[in-house]
């Protein structure tokens, strides 16, 4: 017997047939055509013939298929497929398991005596127009949606059509008769039908002996899991949910647990109102003007599309219809048109949504005259029309507190509040992985994770949905550069993102990390000195280190506060540690980038009210993702007047560090004593910036030492005598003038000086003159 299809599409082809003629085998027990998942066919003028059982079939599982004027014999679609037909005969027509088929098509008898159409499982047939020869029909919407707009049928014909299980059908035609739950069962309502081919690995297997892939109905029975695709949920972020029930996909979305909560309640009242109408009884007067609030990705804009066509379920407005619009679509530039184009706009959305996303772009602080004019027309046609639109308001939830001030009435008029939590870096990745599904890419749902998580964990940048589209499409450029340059591609290639692609949006293998860890602490070991900075650096990564296993152990976990007093003395190294720092905390995966936002007290202190926060938030937002290193942060908390702004700058600060303390570090430098009135001026710092390290003087022979290292990139001397002299220079000075490092700089400036004028008056020339002479080191020490 035959132990193939026909025709088979394997997951992720994609198939185009035109003018062909596809015949049964003999004694074929597999499907005739069978298109595997995620597979993308088109079938123009294809012929299925039909063999005297009528048996020939055409399976479509989590697959996509277009077809004109084609003959398809028995077409069954299932889990989440697509059919689109146009011009076509069928023998019969099965949805199920979330599938949709849509289009027109021609019923012909089957000789099995079959339904001619069942849609079941939360699937939906919906097609525009239904020729048939036919003078009896049966069909069937069992828990899902069967809808013919149009069914031609002979005179005297009659159709029948069964909804159980809470499906719903609406076929126009002549002699229709429904039979509702609790009709007689009928055998024929499921088809029993054999699988796809088996696999040549299955093949094999049954080669020696194990048990082959059993036939079977792929709508009746459970899948397999398929390791390329997320075990339950769909690939667009919800959980599968019947297509006629919005509710339920607000309810299937990822995250937004607040949300849902609030849109059930919202939902039940709007219900509870339209079932006291029906019942002839007062309604309580309902507002369903909404705020959606919120940061950018987090799903406003698919909430408010669902919630119209929820409210229309409910009969509480006359069509689902979401008009979306922004500021560009109400406000002109011209007086007295924005409160006609604002009208204009409301006109269309009249009896469904009208969805102003950004809302709070209305107000602006000056020459607001237009925007005025918008939304006092707004409010008009809101107590005008309060039951012919419903008007929802989306932006960040500071930001929308100004434009709700822009009228006195619009506060009142929009009750509703519904608030959209950002997404954990968890759910993150879940949005992620059912996109990169719905695009028909393949990739490791774990090694995805695991990337996704730490990357969006530690991100400046927390657009949630938009960031992660983002990565997504970064990732898929990646596997381009990947592919196109690989002189032997093949067709997996074209699906499947490699661990190598993950590794490199990642910034690198952890192996290279870990590399560049160990050279980063190498090179704060070459550093002078500093012996006590060192041991708690390298306490520091083996802290990050600890707590970054707990993170992947406990993801429900946040990360520790960072933030860190750097103390000591003038030139002792705190800002080249910083630099390091921020470079081993970005490689261990605390930072999103190994930047270091150096600032001061004029970096941050304002000269009016309110111009204080203003540079401070700068600050912050541009270190974002980084460090952000204030120098002599001490002096915030010095009043030079009585109306000194600096303490302001500081509660913008603290407010900061703990709102964002995961995605950025601040270190606050300056002198010891000096910082600890700092950490002491207000009772939040010392909990917010939990880390302090004091960075001791260097010694005389260790200035020494230093000046020796910086002349030595250009210069050829003897280095005991620089060091020599430099130390002794350096110990002789009183203590006020011992600035460290930057003393050890100034010094070999000077004798840098005093060599050039040695080299003028001498007239040395070739390779002497890279050559320091021993009596200009005495001098610049005996200058001081």
């Amino acid at each position: 017997r035959p132990t193939s299809n026909a025709v088979q599409a394997k997951p992720g082809s994609t198939l185009t047939l035109e003018d062909v003629l596809i015949e049964q085998a003999e004694g074929l027990e597999l499907p005739t055509v069978y298109l595997g998942k995620r597979s993308r066919a088109t079938f123009t003028d294809v012929r299925v013939q039909v063999a005297d059982e009528g048996k020939a079939h055409v399976d479509v599982d989590t697959a996509h298929l277009e077809a004109r004027d084609s003959d398809l014999g028995w077409l069954c679609a299932a889990n989440g497929s697509t059919v689109t037909l146009e011009d076509c005969e069928v023998r019969l027509l099965q949805a199920g398991r979330g599938s949709e088929i849509t289009g027109d098509a021609t019923f012909q008898p089957n000789s099995s005596g079959k339904r001619q159409a069942v849609a079941s499982d939360g699937a939906s047939i919906r097609l525009t127009r239904v020729d048939t020869p036919m003078e009896m029909l049966e069909m069937a919407s069992l828990a899902a949606e069967l809808r013919i707009d149009e069914l031609i049928t002979p005179p005297g014909a009659s159709t029948s059509v069964v909804r159980e299980q809470g499906g719903t059908a609406e076929v126009h035609g002549r002699s229709v008769e429904y039979l509702d739950e609790g009709a007689a069962p009928d055998p024929a309502s499921s088809i029993t039908r054999p699988a796809a081919a088996p696999s040549e690995e299955h093949a094999a297997a049954g080669a020696e002996g194990q048990q082959e892939p059993q036939s079977g109905d792929i709508l009746a029975d459970q899948e397999a899991p398929d390791p390329a695709r997320p075990a339950g949920p769909s690939a667009d972020g919800a959980e599968p949910a019947a297509q006629d029930d919005p509710l339920a996909e607000i309810k299937a979305l990822t995250g937004l647990a607040t949300v849902k909560e609030q849109i059930e309640g919202f939902t039940q009242m709007v219900r509870f109102n339209q079932i006291r109408a029906r019942n002839g009884l007062r309604t309580s007067e309902m507002s369903m003007h909404s705020l959606f609030l919120g940061n950018p990705g987090t799903g406003k804009t698919t909430v408010a599309r669902l919630l119209g066509k929820v409210l229309h379920q409910a009969g509480a407005i006359s069509t689902d219809t979401v008009v979306e619009v922004g500021r560009k679509d109400l406000v002109s530039e011209r007086i007295g048109t924005s409160a006609r184009k604002t009208t204009d706009v409301l006109e269309s959305a009249r009896g469904g949504v009208l969805f102003i996303d950004e809302a709070y772009s209305l107000h602006q602080e000056k020459n607001n005259e237009f925007a005025q004019e918008a939304v006092d027309a707004l409010i008009a046609y809101m107590e005008n029309h309060r039951n012919d639109v419903v008007v929802i308001f989306a932006g960040y939830a500071d930001r929308m507190q100004d434009f709700l001030r822009m009228n006195p009435g619009l506060q009142s008029r929009v009750p509703n509040r519904f608030d959209f939590e950002d997404y954990t870096p968890a759910e993150i990745a879940e949005i992620g992985y059912r996109d990169l599904l719905e695009g028909d890419y393949v990739v490791d749902p774990d090694r995805y994770t695991r990337t996704v998580t730490s990357l969006y964990a530690r991100s400046a940048d927390r657009s949630n949905g938009r960031w992660v589209r983002n990565l997504n499409e970064s990732l898929v450029r990646q596997m381009v550069r990947r592919v196109m340059s690989a002189p032997d591609s093949t067709d997996e290639d074209l699906t499947h993102l490699r661990d190598e692609d993950l590794i490199a949006i990642g910034g690198g293998s952890s192996e290279a990390k870990e590399r560049t860890v160990e050279e980063l602490l190498a090179q704060l070991d070459q550093m002078v000195g500093l012996d006590p900075v060192k041991t708690w650096v390298r306490s520091l990564v083996n802290r990050v280190s600890m707590d970054r296993q707990l993170l992947e152990l406990d993801g429900s976990s946040q990360r520790p506060s960072y933030h860190m007093v750097f103390s000591g003395n003038p030139g002792t190294g705190k800002t080249t540690v910083a630099d390091i720092v921020a470079r081993l905390l970005h490689n261990l995966g605390v930072l999103d980038q190994p930047l270091v936002k150096v600032v001061e007290r004029s970096s941050l202190v304002g000269r009016w009210i309110g111009h204080t926060e203003q540079l401070t938030t700068a600050a912050v937002d541009e270190a974002m993702g980084g460090v952000l290193f204030v120098d002599e942060a001490y002096q915030l908390t010095v009043e030079a007047t009585p109306n000194d702004f600096g303490k302001l700058a500081v509660e913008t600060l603290m407010t900061r560090l703990e709102n964002d303390r995961d995605r950025f570090v601040a270190i606050f430098a300056g002198y010891t004593d000096r910082m600890e009135d700092f950490l002491a001026a207000n009772p939040g710092l010392r909990s917010r910036i939990p880390l302090v390290i004091e960075f001791p003087d260097f010694t005389p022979q260790e200035v020494g030492r230093i000046v020796s290292m910086t002349l030595a990139a250009r210069w050829q001397f003897d280095e005991e005598l620089v060091e020599q002299v430099a130390a002794q220079t350096y110990e002789a000075l009183p203590a006020p003038q011992r600035s460290n490092g930057r003393w050890a700089r100034n010094f070999a400036e000077r004798l840098e000086a005093l060599h050039s004028d040695h080299v003028a008056t001498h007239a040395i020339t070739g390779d002497d003159v890279r050559r320091i002479d021993p009596e200009v080191i005495r001098a610049a020490g005996s200058r001081g």
